[in-house]
């Protein structure tokens, strides 16, 4: 629906979807170079049903552009990865000869995943941009009425970004200074998993894009870089967090050309 047109914007998206479990969910039995903990499949895992609604509502201005939206999805006989415990309900390692491992297994329960997100962008086309973003998660284990293990913390980002007019041989510039927050999880159970959420963070990043005519062609030239201040951290949805933490300072260069004959 669009009570005024190409300004405000309201959406309404109801979905369904199916997905068979895959080879490693069903039938995997140890460690790999990619999953540095011991997991255990189950063959008798069934097909992951999910049903979802997600409202949506969107604003469109001449120097801004905001978009919100809420949604809840229940699954049924969702295929969890987590932490396993033992014949005494502690939770459980596995010695091999390559160490000791955490264990974890595939299983299947009902789950409700509700949550938010939006984001707003103000200057436009002009050469000053700002642009906010965040999203909040939930997942709850229906029948246990428990808080889901493995779901992203709440986070946010800012941009503040300047597109100079043309330089030179250069066009199309844009600079741009990101900060991430991440929050600490903390809808987590007591006791169900092997460390405690990391603790929050903030990582600062930086980019340069821009364009340089050669012929008919133009040449892309981007340095984007990223944990400038390069801080300490880990990530709760990774499972390296249990060994280490997550890179440092990251600074990249890219060039791209289209060659046409």
């Amino acid at each position: 629906m669009q009570p005024v047109p190409e300004t405000l914007e309201f959406r309404l998206d109801l979905s369904s979807a199916s997905r068979f479990p895959n080879g490693d969910e069903l039938y995997m039995h140890g460690s790999a170079p990619t999953a540095p903990v011991y997991a255990l499949g189950d063959p008798s895992l069934k097909t992951e049903t999910t049903w979802g609604a997600s409202p949506t509502v969107g604003v469109h201005g001449n120097w801004f552009e905001l978009e919100a939206s809420t949604y809840a999805n229940y699954i049924h006989d969702f295929i969890q990865f987590a932490p396993d415990r033992d014949s005494d309900g502690q939770l459980a390692f596995d010695v091999t000869a390559q160490g000791s491992f955490p264990r974890y297994s595939y299983r299947s329960l009902q789950a409700l995943f509700y949550g938010a997100d939006g984001s707003i962008s103000l200057g436009g086309d002009s050469p000053l941009f700002v642009a906010l973003q965040g999203s909040l998660v939930r997942g709850r284990d229906i029948g246990a009425g428990e808080w889901l293990a493995f779901i992203p913390p709440d986070q946010g980002q800012a941009t503040l970004g300047v597109r100079p007019p043309l330089w030179g041989p250069f066009h199309d510039t844009e600079v741009s200074l990101r900060g991430t927050w991440v929050a600490e999880q903390t809808r987590v159970e007591a006791g169900s998993d092997f460390v405690p959420p990391p603790k929050d963070y903030f990582l600062l990043g930086a980019s340069i894009h821009t364009e340089i005519p050669i012929g008919r062609q133009s040449l892309r030239v981007g340095l984007q870089a990223s944990n400038l201040l390069n801080t300490p951290y880990r990530n709760s949805m990774s499972l390296i967090r249990y060994f280490a933490d997550e890179p440092g300072r990251d600074i990249r260069l890219q060039l791209g050309f289209d060659f046409q004959p």
